[in-house]
């Protein structure tokens, strides 16, 4: 009899303390998530120290980013890894005279963009998804992404293309590009800087 009481006894002592090691794991793992959550940053979180002003527009970007003035009007930015030659990040905000002077719809700026650009016939990109209207500083934008690579065989890109017309009646063109397997990793740094765009026409 007192063994039988015994090994009742172990038996719920066991099943207790196995409970017990579950709910330990499960709130172990539930920390895990939720730390894993918070490692991944965000808009609000990404360090944008540096700024870049002109008469036509300003924007924010991330330390040890460097930028060029390729031509007038027109910012070049590249991550640490581009100025290093390495695949990287870049982003362009440019006004568009050619755009300006060719078009008069959003639609159309864009369209003659992508002709001229990406979906060039010697370029090897294609859209992926339809074209979307977005706000961008506080303007109503035409918003696509394209996917490929400049020849056939190389590096597989990511691009996201806005055009907005500023009051000024001239166009402006957001891009933004990187390689496809580092796209979702830089996702919250490109949302940073596209927040702060300032056209100031």
């Amino acid at each position: 009899m007192i063994a039988e009481n015994y090994a009742t006894k172990y038996s719920k002592e066991r099943i207790v303390s196995q409970k017990y090691i579950v709910y330990l794991g499960l709130v172990s793992l539930f920390a895990l998530l939720i730390s894993g959550c918070d490692a991944l940053p965000d808009e609000d979180t990404v360090s944008l120290p540096n700024q870049f002003e002109s008469n036509a527009f300003a924007l924010h970007y991330p330390q040890d980013w460097q930028y060029q003035i390729p031509q007038v009007n027109m910012l070049f930015l590249a991550s640490p890894e581009i100025l290093a030659q390495e695949a990287g990040a870049t982003i362009t905000l440019q006004r568009s005279v050619a755009l300006s002077s060719s078009t008069d719809n959003l639609s159309g700026a864009l369209q003659n963009y992508l002709e001229r650009g990406p979906l060039r016939a010697d370029r090897n990109w294609e859209l992926i998804g339809e074209v979307e209207t977005v706000e961008l500083d506080t303007y109503e934008a035409v918003f696509v992404v394209v996917e490929g690579s400049e020849n056939v065989g190389t590096l597989p890109m990511r691009s996201e293309i806005y055009v907005l017309q500023a009051d000024s009646g001239f166009y402006f063109i957001f891009t933004l590009t990187a390689p496809l397997n580092q796209w979702d990793d830089l996702a919250p740094t490109f949302s940073a800087i596209r927040a702060s765009v300032d056209i100031r026409e």
